[in-house]
C-alpha cells in the first residue's frame, strides 16, 4: 500500500536537460505519475524542449549550462531537501556531489544510463561518483557489468527501464511487409548508417524494403543523407524528424519491423517499446540486448559484417507470415509482466533509506 504524504521519501531527481533521449523519457514518466509510493520531483538544470504539464517538474530558468543554471539548480535542490537524490547523466554529477556536501544527510544515487562513455569528463565524473554515492542505479545488467568496477565497494543494482505497458499497436494477425522503422537520436553510436546498409542488402535481393528514421540529428544527418544517395535508397528512406512518445503507436501500426543496429548501447529503451508496440526488432547483439533479443525467437540479430545473413533470416520471415506471427508475439510477450521503472525507483530509494 503507497505510504501516506508524511511517510513517503522525497525523491529529486537531476537530469541536464528535458530533452528526448531515453534518461530524460524515463524521468517524465515518474513526473506525469500521480499514483507513486514515493513524493517525485523531477528538476532539469536547462530548458531544452517543453517540460510536463505538471507540478512535479522544476522549471528551469535557463537554456545552457551556465553557472548561473547551475547555482539556481543548487538552490532547488537545497529548497526541496530531498531524502533521495538522484543524478542521471555527467553533467548532472557535479551539481550533485556538492549537494551532497553541503546536506550529508542526503542519499545520493548516481544512475548509470549506458555501458560505454560518451568522452573522458564523463567517464571521470562517474568514477568519482561512484566512490561517492550512497548507491549506484543502472539501466541494466550490461550497463553495470561494463561500468561499475568491481573494486567499488557502493551498493549497486539494476533498474527496470521498462517505464510503461504500451498495448500492441500493430495487429498481430496482418501479415508482414519490408517496412521497418526506428526512433531516436540521429548519433553515430546508434548505428542507422548500418541499417541503411541493410535495406541495401534487402533491396539488391529484391525484397521491396523501406525505412523511416524518426529523431533528432546528432550532427549525424549530412552523413546519412549521403549515404542514402550513395546506396540509391533515396525512394525507400525517409528522414522523418523528431517526434513524441504518444504518437509512438500509430508509427508502430504502419510497420512490421524495428531496426537498430547499435555499436553500443545499455538498456535501448526504444527497442523495448518497439517490441511492446508489436514489431519484430532487428537489432545487434550490443549492451542489453541479447539478454531480451534472440534470433529465430523474438528477434532478429544482426552480424554487421555478414548483412547477408539478417537478409536471408528477414526474407524467411516475410515469406512466412505464421512464423513471422510467432517470432511477433513472443517479441511483445517478453515484457508482459516486467516491472515498470516508476516503481522499481520509488523501491530503491525506500531501500536506499532503510526500508
Amino acid at each position: 500500500m503507497p505510504g501516506t504524504p508524511s511517510t513517503r521519501c522525497r525523491v529529486l531527481q537531476i537530469i541536464p536537460a528535458d530533452g528526448l533521449g531515453g534518461v530524460e523519457a524515463a524521468a517524465r514518466s515518474m513526473a506525469v505519475r500521480t499514483d507513486l509510493d514515493c513524493d517525485f520531483r523531477l528538476l532539469p538544470i536547462a530548458r531544452e524542449v517543453l517540460l510536463a504539464d505538471t507540478a512535479r517538474v522544476i522549471v528551469p530558468r535557463d537554456r545552457t549550462f551556465s553557472a548561473r543554471a547551475y547555482a539556481r539548480a543548487l538552490r532547488n535542490i537545497l529548497r526541496e531537501n530531498p531524502d533521495v537524490l538522484i543524478c542521471s547523466l555527467w553533467r548532472s554529477v557535479p551539481l550533485a556531489l556538492v549537494a551532497k556536501r553541503l546536506r550529508p544527510r542526503v542519499k545520493l544515487a548516481l544512475f548509470v544510463h549506458s555501458a560505454f562513455t560518451t568522452n573522458v569528463v564523463d567517464r571521470r565524473l562517474h568514477d568519482l561518483a561512484m566512490r561517492q554515492a550512497d548507491a549506484i542505479w543502472a539501466d541494466s545488467q550490461a550497463t553495470l557489468d561494463a561500468r561499475v568496477p568491481k573494486a567499488i565497494a557502493t551498493p549497486a543494482r539494476v533498474i527496470s527501464f521498462v517505464t510503461q505497458r504500451l498495448e500492441r499497436a500493430r495487429p498481430l494477425e496482418r501479415p508482414p511487409t519490408a517496412s521497418f522503422v526506428s526512433w531516436g537520436r540521429l548519433h553515430h553510436y546508434k548505428g542507422v548508417d548500418n541499417g541503411l546498409r541493410l535495406i541495401a542488402e534487402l533491396v539488391k535481393r529484391g525484397v521491396d524494403a523501406r525505412f523511416d528514421v524518426w529523431g533528432p540529428d546528432n550532427n549525424c544527418l549530412p552523413e546519412l543523407m549521403l549515404l542514402r544517395k550513395t546506396l540509391r535508397l533515396d525512394d525507400r528512406v525517409t528522414f522523418k524528424g523528431a517526434t513524441e512518445q504518444k504518437v509512438l503507436p500509430s508509427i508502430a501500426r504502419e510497420h512490421s519491423f524495428y531496426l537498430q543496429l547499435s555499436r553500443f548501447e545499455g538498456m535501448a529503451m526504444a527497442v523495448v517499446e518497439g517490441m511492446q508496440l508489436g514489431l519484430v526488432p532487428v537489432v545487434t547483439p550490443v549492451g542489453e540486448m541479447p539478454r531480451y533479443c534472440r534470433s529465430g525467437h523474438n528477434a532478429v540479430v544482426v552480424d554487421v559484417a555478414n548483412f547477408d545473413g539478417a537478409a536471408t533470416e528477414l526474407i524467411g520471415l516475410l515469406r512466412s507470415p505464421a512464423e513471422y506471427r510467432r517470432v511477433d508475439e513472443n517479441a511483445g510477450l517478453h515484457w508482459k509482466d516486467a516491472p515498470l521503472y516508476s516503481d522499481i525507483v520509488c523501491q530503491a530509494a525506500r531501500d536506499l533509506l532503510g526500508g
